[in-house]
C-alpha cells in the first residue's frame, strides 16, 4: 500500500475515533477506520477505475454523513445506527480488500470484478438511505417528545393557575393571591418561580384559615405516604378538597418544570414522618418528612438553633436564599427551613434513597469509587468558584442520586451554625470525634477557628481515603484524642493495602500538604480526572 494511501486512511480513522470519543459513539472510531481501507482498495483498482471512483467517492460522502449522525442525535441512538452500518461496511470492506490483492485484468476477464464492484457500490447506497431514514426517524422522534414535554409543561401551568383563581374567587383565599397571579410574567424561569410562589401562598391561605398547621404534625408512616394527604381533616370537605388539589397541582408543577419552592420558609407544606430521627451529624438530626403531601423529602433538625429565635431564622431563610440560586449536578438543591416543628429549625432538601456515598459503594460493590467521587470534586470545585466553604466535607455529607451520581450536601452549614450559636467551627466539628479525623491541621491545633477552601481541599484528600478503604482516617486509633495528637505532631495516616497505585497514594498527599502548598479544588479535579 503506497505511504500516502496509508496516511490518508490513519488520519481518517483518527479523526473519527476522536470525533465518537467527544460524542459517546464508541462505534464511530471503527467505522472510519473500516471506510478508510476501502477507499485505499478502491485507489488499488487499475481495471474499471471510473466505478472504483465512484465507491471511493460514496466512501467519502458516507464518512461526513457519520460526522454529521453524532452531532444531531445522542451517542445511544447514533451507536445504533452506526453498529448495524458496520456490518454492512465490513462486507464491502472484505470484498474490495479482494479485489485490491488480486490481478484486476484477470478478474475483468473473467467478469467478476465488475459485478463486485457494483455489488459494493449498491451496498453502500443501502446502507446511506438507512443511516439517513433512521436518523430523520429519531429527530422526528425527539421532537415529537419536545412537543409533549412542552404541552404538560403546559398544562400544568394552567391547572394551577386556574385552580388558585377558582379557589380566590370562591373567597376561601385573599384577593392577594389573584394580584400575584396577574403580576407573573410570560413562561420563563422568572415566571416559574412567581407562579410556584403564588401556590405556596394559597397552600398557606387554605391551612391557616381552617385549623393546625400540618406541619405541625408527626405523621406515622403509614399516614404519610406520597399518595396521602398530609394531616387530618381541615375544616370541612370543600376546603379539604380544595386543599389537596392545589397541593396535587402545585407538586405536579413543580415535577414538570423542576421549579423549587420560592417561599423558603415552608411550615404550612411540610409533615415530619415517624417518632424518631433515622441519623445525626455533627450539627443535626436528620428526619424523613413530606413536602405537599408528595415528595419525600429531608429534614435536618439543627440542635443548637431555636425555632423561635427571629434572627437564627432570617439569618437561615438569606442563606438558603443564596443557595436556592446555586445550579450544578453535584450539588444538592434546598428546598427551605421549617419553623414549626418543635423547638429547632429544620433545613430541608430532597431524599436521597441511595444514601451516602459510601452506603452506596458498600452495596454496588463494583462502582469505580475514584469515578464516582469525581462528581463530589466537581460539586466541591463549584462552591469554591462562589467563594463557598463547605467546613465539613466526608463520606456522610456526599449523597448520592437516583442517577448514581455523587452530589455534595450540607456545604455552608459550618460558618452557619458558627454565625447563629457564636460558637467557633472548630469547637462544634472536634466535639466527642464529630468530624476531628477528617479536619485540617489548622483547624485541630486552633490556628484558625473557622473552616477555609484549603481546609476543604485537605477533608476532600480524608474523603477520599474513607471511601477507598470504607473505614475512617486513621481508623487504627480508636480514641479521637490520639488522632488529635497524631495530626499535632504533622502524622498523616498510614498508606492502607487498599491503595495500591503510587499515583493515588501522591494525590492523597498532596491534599494533606501544609495550608500553603495544598491544592485548589480545581487542581484537584484536574489530577482526578488524569488518575482515572
Amino acid at each position: 500500500m503506497p505511504a500516502a494511501m496509508k496516511s490518508f486512511a490513519s488520519t481518517t480513522a483518527v479523526a473519527l475515533q476522536i470525533a465518537g470519543s467527544a460524542s459517546g459513539v464508541p462505534y464511530l472510531g471503527a467505522a472510519g477506520e473500516i471506510l478508510g481501507h476501502i477507499i485505499v482498495a478502491c485507489d488499488s483498482v487499475t481495471v474499471n477505475k471510473k466505478k472504483a471512483k465512484a465507491i471511493k467517492d460514496k466512501c467519502t460522502q458516507l464518512q461526513g454523513l457519520l460526522a454529521e449522525e453524532q452531532s444531531k442525535v445522542d451517542g445511544t441512538e447514533s451507536s445504533e445506527h452506526v453498529s448495524e452500518a458496520i456490518v454492512a461496511l465490513d462486507g464491502i470492506r472484505s470484498r474490495m480488500s479482494r479485489v485490491a490483492r488480486a490481478k484486476s485484468w484477470e478478474l475483468w476477464k473473467s467478469g467478476s470484478l465488475d459485478a463486485t464492484l457494483e455489488r459494493c457500490k449498491q451496498d453502500l447506497d443501502l446502507t446511506q438511505e438507512k443511516l439517513n431514514l433512521k436518523t430523520q426517524l429519531t429527530l422526528v422522534a425527539g421532537q415529537q417528545h419536545l412537543r409533549n414535554k412542552t404541552d404538560s409543561i403546559e398544562d400544568a401551568i394552567l391547572d394551577l393557575r386556574d385552580h388558585l383563581r377558582t379557589i380566590v374567587n370562591s373567597g376561601r383565599l385573599p384577593r392577594e393571591v389573584e394580584t400575584s397571579l396577574r403580576n407573573v410574567e410570560s413562561d420563563t424561569n422568572t415566571g416559574y418561580v412567581q407562579l410556584m410562589e403564588a401556590g405556596q401562598r394559597g397552600v398557606r391561605g387554605l391551612k391557616l384559615s381552617t385549623s393546625t398547621p400540618s406541619s405541625l404534625i408527626i405523621a406515622s408512616e403509614e399516614t404519610a405516604s406520597p399518595t396521602s394527604s398530609p394531616g387530618p381533616s381541615r375544616g370541612g370537605s370543600k376546603d379539604t378538597h380544595d386543599l389537596e388539589r392545589l397541593e396535587d397541582t402545585l407538586y405536579k408543577f413543580h415535577v414538570k418544570t423542576g421549579t423549587l419552592p420560592a417561599n423558603k420558609v415552608l411550615n404550612e407544606e411540610i409533615v415530619k414522618v415517624g417518632e424518631l430521627p433515622i441519623a445525626g451529624g455533627v450539627y443535626s438530626d436528620i428526619w424523613p418528612g413530606m413536602w405537599l403531601g408528595h415528595k419525600k423529602v429531608a429534614l435536618k433538625a439543627l440542635r443548637n438553633t431555636k425555632a423561635d429565635d427571629p434572627r437564627a431564622q432570617a439569618r437561615f431563610v438569606r442563606e438558603v436564599t443564596m443557595w436556592a440560586e446555586l445550579s450544578h449536578e453535584h450539588i444538592l438543591p434546598f428546598f427551605g427551613i421549617v419553623t414549626g416543628i418543635g423547638k429547632h429549625i429544620h433545613m430541608v432538601s430532597p431524599w436521597q434513597e441511595n444514601g451516602n456515598i459510601l452506603v452506596y459503594v458498600e452495596s454496588h460493590k463494583h462502582t469505580n469509587r475514584l469515578g464516582l467521587i469525581k462528581g463530589a470534586a466537581a460539586g466541591l470545585q463549584y462552591l469554591h468558584e462562589k467563594k463557598i466553604v463547605h467546613g465539613n466535607v466526608k463520606c456522610t455529607n456526599i449523597l448520592v442520586t437516583d442517577k448514581g451520581e455523587a452530589c455534595i450536601s450540607d456545604f455552608g452549614m459550618s460558618k452557619l451554625v458558627e454565625e447563629v450559636t457564636a460558637t467557633s467551627a472548630s469547637a462544634t466539628l472536634t466535639q466527642q470525634d464529630g468530624s476531628t479525623r477528617w479536619l485540617a491541621p489548622e483547624l485541630i491545633m486552633g490556628e484558625i477557628s473557622s473552616p477555609t477552601l484549603r481546609t476543604d481541599t485537605y477533608s476532600f484528600g480524608m474523603t477520599v481515603l474513607e471511601l477507598v478503604t470504607g473505614k475512617h482516617p486513621y481508623a487504627e486509633k480508636r480514641n479521637y484524642l490520639q488522632v488529635i495528637q497524631l495530626i499535632g505532631k504533622g502524622q498523616v495516616p498510614q498508606r492502607p493495602e487498599e491503595i495500591r497505585d503510587d499515583k493515588v497514594w501522591q494525590f492523597l498527599l498532596k491534599c494533606w500538604q501544609h495550608e500553603a502548598k495544598r491544592p485548589s479544588m480545581a487542581e484537584v479535579n484536574a489530577e482526578l480526572e488524569i488518575l482515572l
